[in-house]
């Protein structure tokens, strides 16, 4: 009954996950001098998020993004 209206909650509950394991990745990439790709898949991730930008989450990912920009 109301699974339709929860789906959108379950959707940006796991691309919150997923960006913040990329930002884990993209640290250990960093602390280990392997940087290649991984931030792009942390922008591509970030790009996902349409709203709730103020979330620690997200602005630790702008803040890295833009860094490594």
């Amino acid at each position: 009954m109301f699974s339709g209206g929860y789906r959108p909650y379950q959707r940006q509950f796991t691309k919150s996950l997923e960006l913040r394991g990329a930002m884990s990745i993209c640290l250990l990439g960093q602390n280990t001098g392997q940087t290649k790709k991984r931030p792009i898949k942390l922008a591509e991730i970030y790009d996902c998020f349409t709203e709730e930008f103020e979330t620690e989450n997200l602005k630790e990912a702008k803040v890295f993004i833009d860094e490594i920009s």
